[in-house]
């Protein structure tokens, strides 16, 4: 049972550590000047795409994703549709 669990955190984090290069792999390709930032987590345009999303996606419209009907935005959407 251990083994089950040790090795599906280690699937995750594999996962995690490739999405995170393919961000910065991207980002790298469209702009060399990037390398400057790499001791960041996430390159800064994508934290400012982020940060605008959460500033203009916070008004009270009506939505449907994943089943569910509600109105407003959901952070949780942003990552699962890049």
């Amino acid at each position: 049972m251990a083994f089950r669990v040790a090795r599906a955190v280690a699937s995750a984090a594999l996962a995690a550590l490739i999405g995170w290069a393919a961000v910065w792999a991207v980002y790298l390709v469209l702009d060399p000047a990037m390398v400057q930032q790499l001791p960041l987590l996430v390159p800064r345009p994508y934290l400012d795409g982020a940060r605008y999303l959460s500033v203009h996606d916070a008004s009270g419209s009506a939505a449907y994703i994943a089943g569910i009907a509600y109105t407003g935005g959901r952070w949780w959407y942003w990552p699962s549709a890049w």
